[in-house]
């Protein structure tokens, strides 16, 4: 689903007449120190953004980088004042925007982190390249297993069964907690072990909530989000609840995460649904460490109640985690999505997290995308109604520039899931194959049958060996139509949307799946970039000069009609060059295990014919 934007905001984009404005915002890893730079700052230091994001990481392929670079910053230096300035290790959000009739307003996704920086001198040239690797990249940076030599392993019926949302949780949730105690008028309670426990319970307020009642939440290091999943809620009546941090002397009202320029304010989690949620914050900085209860001094932050009104029934959670930056949250509950399947899974050891992640999500209908707060999930169903965005040369409500599209048949088209190896004698449970959940009629009165077998030892019955089946064909389905189109820039644009481009030139009306977004900005211009259908493309990075220096056109020739809005000039703009490789990870087969020897991300990218 696309982000929601202001309404300013979508007027500026659609119009395709507003002033750009980008703004970037740098934390360093402590959050002691911020630095920020926007286009409309005097001078302007920001010369040219090159952002790409992925289902699963970015795919920016920089030379010398052994790292899979998610975006390129080039700031002016003209004055050599950046030329000391240290910006490795800090945290970046690029914000992306139009100068309004409210004023500045931007949109972000998630984080990023920058690993590398240059100093450019040459001739007429002075600017300083960073280079940011994003969430995702940061994820496939870490091991599933670390510290210890044991795979993870999960196993349907056994003493480790959990289902694919608490799987989810601990994998991006960040860390379990150093303590949690919940504090019931003066009678302190740990939870410290039932917080990480897939079967706890954390009672944070008892059946009638009380002023001053808190959960404390506490890590031996800083941290600035929570990950929580709220199984029950208040029955009746309300509480108001103050998020606060100790500053040494007392305890102060948290602020939560700032959000991007102009966007509405964040808020904190107030316990009024259930489900898994994060609680996003700003690092205070005054932030000391305090013991509670008399128990280790650390970071802690609470939830108190600060009013009521006639409170019933205790609020609950389970699988209390936090973390720096790491945080997740499921946005959906379609009864089909799979985020209840509890699968059996065994990871080898050395395992990263992102492929892991990739292997967990095959045995649902989930998708994930990054935005400013952490990792969240949602359905992604084959068969959606109607698009997240539209792209319309002639109605809009936003025009396109160049269109590619590739439609391919569904292969295999029959899906049998069995539970175990027929030949062993074992009893064993499978699909149905004349059941309309493991086929494809559509590909099959295209081409004919094609079947494949696939053990999953998660399943115990036919229905859930027919539900498999259906997911498994579901994922494949989404991501039959691939392509590519350039737009105007579309803040709203992410992840997985649905996209639909209504190509006057051509008659057809296309539907895709997004699996790439690259931007850029250059010189007060914008140019966008989506890549449909599960595709991925290698972004080269734009010419080191082409920020500074004589216009370049990288990209190919652009035929566009004078009665329609123009796209940027792309001897102004350069066009990121794209090559279509391989992609990094492949949704499994539910109970296969596939961990590759490195990321294939890593390996030249090659050209398809034909593409």
């Amino acid at each position: 689903m696309a982000r929601t934007l202001p309404g300013d905001l979508t007027t500026s984009q659609v119009a395709n007449t507003g002033t750009p404005y980008v703004k970037l915002v740098f934390h360093s890893f402590d959050r002691g120190t911020t630095r920020s730079y926007a286009t409309d700052d005097s001078p302007n230091r920001i010369l040219q953004v090159q952002q790409a994001e992925g289902r699963f990481g970015s795919h920016t392929l920089a030379e010398g980088r052994p790292q899979v670079i998610s975006s390129i910053i080039r700031l002016d230096n003209a004055d050599a004042s950046l030329s000391s300035t240290d910006f490795k290790g800090y945290r970046v959000y690029i914000e992306w925007g139009f100068n309004t009739s409210s004023g500045n307003i931007t949109s972000r996704s998630g984080p990023e982190f920058v690993i590398s920086q240059e100093i450019l001198s040459d001739e007429g040239i002075d600017y300083v390249e960073l280079y940011t690797i994003n969430l995702w990249e940061m994820a496939n940076q870490l091991f599933v297993n670390i510290g210890n030599t044991f795979p993870l392993s999960y196993t349907n019926g056994g003493v480790n069964e959990t289902k694919v949302s608490h799987i989810l949780l601990e994998l991006l949730g960040g860390g379990a907690l150093d303590d949690c105690t919940v504090d019931d008028g003066t009678v302190f309670t740990d939870y410290t072990t039932e917080a990480e426990d897939t079967t706890g319970v954390v009672t944070l307020f008892p059946t009638t909530p009380a002023t001053n009642d808190a959960a404390y939440f506490g890590q031996l290091l800083k941290f600035d989000r929570i990950t929580l999943d709220v199984t029950q809620i208040l029955s009746s009546g309300t509480i108001t609840l103050t998020w606060e941090y100790w500053n040494g002397a007392s305890w102060a009202s948290l602020t939560a995460l700032t959000p991007s320029t102009g966007a509405v304010a964040n808020t904190h989690v107030a316990f009024t649904s259930t489900g898994i949620q994060i609680e996003a914050f700003d690092v205070p900085s005054d932030w000391a460490a305090v013991a509670v209860d008399g128990g280790t001094s650390m970071f802690f932050i609470r939830a108190r109640v600060s009013a009521t009104s006639t409170p019933s029934q205790a609020i609950q959670a389970t699988r209390i985690f936090a973390g720096l930056n790491f945080a997740f949250a499921l946005d959906t509950s379609d009864a089909g999505q799979g985020d209840d399947f509890k699968p059996t899974y065994v990871s080898q050891v050395g395992s990263r997290l992102g492929p892991v992640i990739g292997d967990i999500l095959g045995f649902t209908l989930l998708g994930i995308h990054v935005r400013e707060d952490g990792f969240h999930a949602s359905f992604i169903d084959a068969g959606q109604a109607s698009p997240d965005l539209i792209y319309d040369l002639d109605d809009g409500p936003h025009t396109f520039f160049i269109h590619t599209e590739s439609q391919s048949v569904t292969i295999p088209n029959r899906i049998l899931v069995v539970s175990g190896n027929l030949d062993d004698g074992a009893a064993a449970f499978f699909s149905d194959i004349t059941n309309s959940l493991c086929n494809d009629s559509e590909s099959q009165l295209e081409i004919g049958i094609i079947p494949t077998i696939i053990e999953d030892p998660s399943i115990t019955s036919e229905a859930e060996g027919n539900t498999q089946a259906s997911r498994i064909l579901n994922q494949l389905k989404r991501d039959k139509v691939q392509g590519r189109v350039e737009v105007p820039l579309d803040c709203g644009a992410e992840i997985w949307d649905e996209v639909r481009v209504q190509d006057d030139r051509t008659g057809n009306s296309t539907d895709a799946r997004v699996s790439q977004i690259i931007r850029v900005y250059q010189s007060g211009q914008y140019v966008m970039q989506i890549i449909t259908g599960g595709a991925i493309w290698g972004v080269g990075p734009l010419p080191l000069r082409a920020a500074v220096a004589a216009p370049v056109s990288l990209g190919p020739d652009i035929v566009t009609e004078p009665e329609r809005p123009l796209r940027p000039d792309p001897n102004i703009v350069p066009t990121p060059e794209v090559r279509r490789v391989p992609p990094p990870f492949v949704f499994p087969s539910p109970g296969r295990l596939r961990v590759p020897d490195r990321d294939p991300r890593t390996r030249p990218p090659r050209d398809v014919p034909g593409i």
